[in-house]
């Protein structure tokens, strides 16, 4: 339906057998009941696997034998023929308001963290990390080591902590160690006096004195020379300090919280992190898991960021096509949340001429692409050299993409050389979406909905 970001497929006959049919997941099934095959059962099989689709059903008499069988299977909505086409787009325009209102507050509700807002996800791992994340807000410990790949939202963990704290009215002060060598770390971090080193003409508080009575963050500690570590660790023990070149010793009341991308236990046993202070940082210990090891957060923040931008833009109604979804979900996504705002940033940007991102929309992604080598071994086997991280579906499309390059995109020889019969070469493709070389074009808008 035009304009509404709906995808339709027609289909001439009901799927039968149903276990061979494509894999159709639709939110809605108009069915003319003057179909081919469309008989009582049929229809139930498919309402089984399908609870959630809505039926829409066209009849002659709405209280035919057919009709009133069918009517145990929940009819939204019966059209008596001959159609009225303002009826059919009332209809349709009514049940996409309630299915869009049904997705947002189920969005809602699976993606909210109770008073940790910013923190989008549902998956159990992260769910963890959270809850860990609130307790370590309200409990009365002032350190907490915050784990996680680049990109995962270690600074948004930390200010969410932060926030819903006892001390979310004080100062929230933060450093990237990572970005400052060991002198000027360990001044920015404690201060120091006039005359302590060149150019240093006037004294000046450190970024943990103003951080007083809030929260000190600091980000990648583990690039930290050793040097500055240890005034860490004596500062961690007894709350004191003394300024670059001064001798009196300072005290504050500050939350030390503490991030790394790094495995700070190995870095231990290899010598470049103390022992002692990586000890004292993880009373609280928060590991954030990468987007790889979140099942079903993917497409709750791209909806989510896509969103978001495109109403910066004016655009609300954006989205991603289902074809678009399955292309990212087989990216490996090592920037992880960072990664996928930008690239919602970007298209937003980019398509301003169409409401759904399409896969000829995305960029490409060169980490991607992995081979799989195999070779054959006596007795016929095939042995198989697959790279980490590379899913059965990945390994499939390879298989079908080679058979149809071999065979110039004919679909039937292609499906041939594999042994296997058109259909159920086709019904491969489909679920993998995968367009078919040798077929006339289709209509754009393939999809879920009809």
């Amino acid at each position: 339906m035009a304009g509404t970001g709906t995808q339709v497929r027609v289909l001439e006959a009901m799927p039968e057998p149903i276990e061979s049919s494509p894999p159709i997941k639709p939110d809605w099934l108009l069915v003319d009941l003057r179909t081919k095959g469309v008989a009582p059962s049929a229809l139930e099989e498919f309402k089984k696997a399908n609870p959630s689709c809505q039926l829409f059903l066209v009849a002659g008499d709405p209280r035919s034998p057919v009709a009133v069988e069918l009517a145990r299977l929940g009819v939204r909505h019966w059209f008596v023929l001959p159609l009225d086409a303002e009826e059919v787009r009332r209809v349709f325009r009514a049940a996409l308001r309630s299915w869009r209102a049904a997705v947002d507050r189920a969005r809602r509700e699976s993606i909210e963290i109770p008073s940790f807002p910013d923190l989008i996800g549902q998956a159990p791992a992260f769910r963890a990390a959270c809850d860990l994340a609130q307790r370590a807000a309200r409990s009365p410990s002032t350190l907490v080591l915050i784990e996680g790949e680049t990109g995962t939202g270690k600074g948004l963990f930390a200010r969410a902590i932060h926030r819903h704290s006892p001390r979310s009215d004080n100062p929230f002060v933060e450093v990237n160690c990572a970005s400052l060598p060991g002198q000027l770390l360990e001044s920015e971090l404690f201060g120091h006096e006039k005359g302590a080193f060149t150019h240093a003409q006037s004294a000046k508080p450190g970024l943990i004195e103003l951080a007083d009575g809030g929260s000190f963050f600091l980000d990648e500690v583990g690039e930290t020379d050793p040097q500055v570590q240890a005034k860490v660790l004596k500062f961690l023990d007894s709350g004191r300090f003394r300024r670059v070149g001064g001798i009196e010793e300072r005290e504050v009341d500050v939350r030390v919280l503490t991030a790394t991308q790094k495995n700070l236990e190995e870095e231990v046993r290899e010598g470049r992190f103390r022992g002692d202070l990586f000890h004292r940082l993880h009373v609280i210990r928060v590991r954030i898991p990468p987007i790889r090891e979140r099942a079903g957060d993917l497409e709750l923040l791209l909806a989510h960021y896509l969103a978001k931008f495109a109403a910066r833009q004016g655009r609300p109604e954006l989205r991603f096509s289902r074809e678009a979804i399955e292309r990212l979900s087989r990216h490996d996504w090592p920037g992880n949340v960072r990664e996928i705002v930008n690239l919602c940033e970007r298209l937003v940007l980019l398509t301003a001429d169409h409401d759904e991102i399409l896969v000829s929309d995305l960029p490409e992604f060169p980490g991607d692409r992995t081979t799989v080598r195999g070779k054959l071994v006596p007795e016929g086997k095939l042995r198989l050299e697959i790279p980490d991280r590379v899913t059965f579906d990945a390994i499939e499309r390879a298989v079908l993409e080679h058979a149809l390059e071999r065979n110039q995109g004919n679909v039937s020889a292609a499906a041939s050389s594999l042994g296997m019969g058109r259909g159920q070469f086709r019904y491969r493709m489909e679920r993998l979406g995968m367009q078919e070389a040798d077929d006339k074009p289709r209509a754009k808008g393939r999809g879920r909905r009809a």
